[in-house]
């Protein structure tokens, strides 16, 4: 074999056919991947930038008095600290704060009661501890607004903590101007530098921005379908007129999402994704957390109002052709190491964007920052998602832990 025949361009048609379609397929995974990542990204950056410049122009008048529930399970150390930071919120309008326990807490209730004596707008009510055959989340939810005083509900959950006092500002200058529904996110945070160095760290840091990029962009886009019960307001009397969660009490998840599929439009929904209004969710297993997730998201699939997107699946198809039809263009262009060279630009050409772009992605959502194992995980998902169905066929049900 000589040099002219290691880059001969006297090749097979099928050869040229393949790069050709190899190239087409990637052009095709940029465009429809790079907007959707860009669309959440621009969004982060415009939020961040009105809230630094000054609360989006709003006179402190404008903003409604609101009711800050926080439902809690058995999470009475971070609810302290959290409770601290809704206290410590810069907020002009009258607020008050509902803690929900699920049952009888006496920790909960002692720390509670302590606070009370300096926040006197700071109140606690719990679930029944012999309820059957309800979401105890959902009553959570319900009983808090029942409790609550004003138009304007804010959720957030007992496991979370609050990266500023603007939350609440962030949230509610939606609401001032006529929202009925506003979206917020939560960053999945390690409690410590044990969780932070589990093994799923990676796997869940990729599962998180994912799913974040496919619900709020399409929320983005005025279709929204889901939402966050870590960060998340609406009205009363959206809630009573929808009649709460009466057609989904008896199913355990679907208070952020099955709820807000069914009420949300692209009128009467916005999206809050300022970084200082983003809610940390502490994890201590990053693993057990991505798989609950996971659990509830099947789930509640099935029970929304709206499919739920199909085209991340569909990329990931596209990224398993790209990469049949890159090798078989190799194979078939032998000896020359024509395709080859081809092959190894489009490549570069394909993933280096990607990599770029979910990079900025991540560091908006305050996710970890995966850069080279992006491609990977983004081509083995549907095989991840295939075996995961597998092994949790037999889950029936599922309880709020």
């Amino acid at each position: 074999m000589n040099i002219s025949e290691l880059f001969s361009l006297d090749l097979p048609t099928a050869a040229y056919i393949l790069t050709g379609t190899a190239l087409a397929v990637a052009a095709a995974i940029l465009g429809l991947l790079l907007p959707r990542i860009g669309r959440v990204t621009r969004r982060v950056r415009e939020d961040t930038s009105m809230t630094e410049d000054g609360a989006a122009e709003m006179s402190d008048a404008a903003y409604p008095p609101v009711s800050v529930i926080v439902t809690t399970a058995a999470e009475s150390a971070n609810l302290e600290l959290l409770l601290g930071d809704i206290f410590a919120q810069d907020y002009p309008a009258p607020v008050e704060v509902i803690v929900v326990t699920d049952g009888d807490e006496p920790e909960t209730e002692a720390i509670v009661s302590r606070m009370q004596r300096e926040h006197t707008n700071l109140y606690m009510t719990f679930t029944p501890s012999n309820s059957r055959n309800l979401s105890r989340k959902k009553l959570a939810v319900t009983l808090g607004v029942k409790a609550s005083r004003y138009e304007m509900l804010l959720f957030t959950c007992g496991h979370c903590r609050l990266r500023s006092a603007m939350w609440i500002r962030s949230m509610m200058r939606h609401m001032a101007r006529g929202a009925e529904v506003v979206l917020g996110y939560s960053v999945a945070t390690p409690t410590d530098d044990e969780a932070a160095s589990q093994p799923g760290r990676r796997l869940r840091a990729f599962d998180r921005v994912r799913t974040s990029l496919e619900w709020l962009g399409a929320a983005i886009a005025h279709r929204p379908y889901r939402g966050d019960g870590n960060s998340l307001a609406y009205t009363r009397r959206l809630f009573y007129d929808n009649n709460g969660f009466a057609d989904s009490l008896t199913y355990v998840n679907g208070d952020d999402d099955i709820f807000i599929s069914r009420v949300s439009t692209r009128r009467n929904t916005s999206v809050e994704l300022s970084q200082d209004a983003m809610v940390m969710s502490m994890e201590s297993d990053p693993s057990k957390s991505l798989r609950d997730e996971r659990d509830a998201r099947r789930f509640t699939g099935r029970h929304l109002s709206r499919r739920t997107p199909l085209m991340w699946g569909f990329i990931s198809l596209l990224w398993w052709i790209w990469l049949a039809l890159s090798v078989a263009a190799i194979v078939t262009g032998l000896p020359s190491l024509i395709p080859l060279a081809a092959v190894t630009i489009v490549s570069l050409g394909l993933c280096l964007p990607v990599m770029i772009m979910w990079k900025h992605a991540s560091r908006s959502l305050l996710s970890r920052k995966l850069c080279l194992t992006v491609v990977w995980f983004i081509m083995i998902h549907p095989l991840m998602t295939l075996v995961w169905r597998m092994r949790r066929s037999d889950i029936k049900n599922y309880s709020w832990q």
